[in-house]
């Protein structure tokens, strides 16, 4: 809950269709996360590509709500997780 009745809204859309990482939603700052199930605070992760070294890209979207119930427009931001180089060991 922001201070003065606003409230903020956000989800994050994870790259890829990997059912072990999920789309995530919550309220107030992403940085207070907390598992919807048992309250406790969790990391969040944005995945990256450690297969095939690909950029991944990850979309977060805020929206926020006034003490009067308006909602604002969609506010997006794109999230680029490039991989560390593929390293080969020579002998």
């Amino acid at each position: 809950m922001l201070t003065d009745g606003y409230s903020m809204f956000w989800t994050i859309e994870f790259d890829g269709n990997d059912p072990t990482e999920p789309d995530i939603t919550g309220t107030g700052q992403p940085s207070t996360y907390k598992d919807p199930i048992s309250g406790d605070p969790l990391e969040i992760y944005l995945w990256g590509d450690g297969v095939n070294f690909q950029p991944r890209t990850h979309t977060i979207t805020y929206t926020i709500t006034d003490c009067n119930g308006n909602v604002s427009d969609d506010i997006s931001a794109i999230i680029t997780i490039n991989p560390r180089p593929e390293l080969i060991k020579m002998p």
